[in-house]
């Protein structure tokens, strides 16, 4: 009877106590006992005639329950809770205990992701990850994220392993003298032909006190090296005159090191050397509830309706969204708008804003049409402010003499559009 009840759960995932009473012909008190003698965990699920089950199941190298813990802005490592994986796809946070169909939010969005996220199978061989991070399972985001999660985004660290390698971290100030060896090393960690999607490059640095992404574009005269160059100056760009315009940016500077350009941006997840702040993307708030992956207006609307986001913020996102779309930046997913989480997600500093329609592609320049984009129903009443805020974005580029002048003459015509 016993293994009847573990391979129901192990088929079905989670299954409610009235449906396993029936299933088995047994009456609550049989199955209560039943569930205390199991050689593997079930788990309650809920209270009184609610209460559901379901089967543990561990991970390589980790135990049935994970524990979870939370830095705080002053770095200090605190307890909150702990990660159980169940068959059939279900995880469970306790104290609650919390549902979730795949992982948790805040645990799926701490998932290794773009080109340093590339990087992680090969840096963390023993784990014997998928190479490809896009053929990643949640099994294996759970794995990475407990057992090599001590520098992950956001302020949770999951897992023992990682808690304490986040506790012998030695955090290094790097100095800008670096950077090219660092660079070097970021793209010797790739994979071959993995930035054929045409994404920056990038590294992580502690650099004046500060945590940063720094994003770089190495030295050389082929048109697809300009073109990165140019880029970067558009992001610092972007990010200075939407910061004049009254939004909230990311903090950013270019230097010039060895003849390679590198762009570092702040990272609002980080307050000094330990400290953390929790932190959220689209993705993570918006896929629990909605999951439609449309666009980040029509993500907005729903989050404002659903009393997540301010109607504030989400005017900002529809100005950010218009914005991006005036500029050509093409690279508007889930992943490149975050929120600070409080009672209520507040949108955190605008990053990754470029025109990305004219990134290259697999090292060759693409001639690319950038057709004037014509405002939808969410777009009307930012629209005006957006254009304005882009004509001043194209009137400094096509005046920067640091943009190549390739692109320089390419803004000046979209600047008059």
């Amino acid at each position: 009877m016993q293994q009847r009840l573990l391979n129901i759960l192990r088929d079905e995932g989670v299954v409610s106590a009235d449906r396993l009473i029936r299933e088995l012909g047994i009456s609550r008190a049989t199955l209560s006992r039943l569930i205390r003698k199991a050689p593997i965990e079930v788990v309650r699920l809920g209270r009184t005639r609610a209460i559901q089950y379901g089967l543990a199941r561990a991970l390589p190298g980790l135990r049935f329950r994970i524990p979870v813990y939370r830095i705080d802005e002053a770095g200090e490592l605190a307890p909150v809770g702990t990660l159980m994986a169940l068959h059939q796809h279900w995880t469970v946070l306790e104290p609650g205990p919390e549902l979730f169909e795949g992982l948790p939010p805040e645990v799926a969005d701490m998932a290794p992701q773009g080109f340093i996220g590339r990087a992680f199978p090969g840096s963390h061989a023993d784990l014997d990850l998928p190479h490809r991070i896009q053929d990643w399972s949640d099994d294996h985001v759970l794995l990475a994220v407990a057992r090599r999660g001590e520098d992950l985004p956001g302020n949770l660290i999951v897992g023992s392993e990682s808690a304490e390698r986040w506790r012998d971290q030695e955090i290094r100030p790097t100095d800008r003298s670096q950077y090219p060896e660092l660079a070097r090393r970021a793209l010797a960690g790739q994979q071959a032909g993995s930035s054929a999607g045409g994404e920056q490059p990038k590294f992580t640095a502690f650099v004046d006190g500060r945590h940063c992404i720094v994003k770089f574009a190495v030295a050389g005269d082929s048109p697809a090296e300009l073109r990165w160059r140019d880029l970067l100056w558009c992001e610092a760009i972007a990010l200075e005159v939407l910061g004049n315009a009254g939004v909230t940016t990311a903090a950013a500077s270019i230097y010039v090191v060895g003849g390679n350009s590198f762009l570092e941006v702040e990272r609002f997840d980080r307050i000094g050397e330990r400290g953390r702040r929790a932190v959220l993307t689209l993705a993570g708030v918006d896929d629990p509830r909605h999951g439609l992956r449309d666009s980040w207006s029509e993500a907005a609307q729903r989050l404002v309706k659903d009393r997540l986001i301010s109607p504030a913020d989400g005017r900002r996102i529809r100005l950010l969204e218009a914005f991006a779309r005036l500029i050509a930046n093409t690279d508007r997913h889930f992943y490149n708008l975050s929120f600070f989480v409080n009672d209520t997600f507040v949108l955190a500093p605008v990053y990754d804003q470029l025109p990305m329609l004219f990134a290259p592609v697999s090292g060759q320049i693409v001639e690319r049409e950038f057709k004037t984009p014509i405002p939808d129903e969410l777009g009307i009443d930012v629209w005006d402010e957006a254009t304005r805020i882009a004509q001043v974005f194209w009137e400094r580029v096509s005046g920067d003499q640091r943009i190549s002048h390739d692109f320089r003459q390419i803004a000046q015509s979209l600047g008059k559009k």
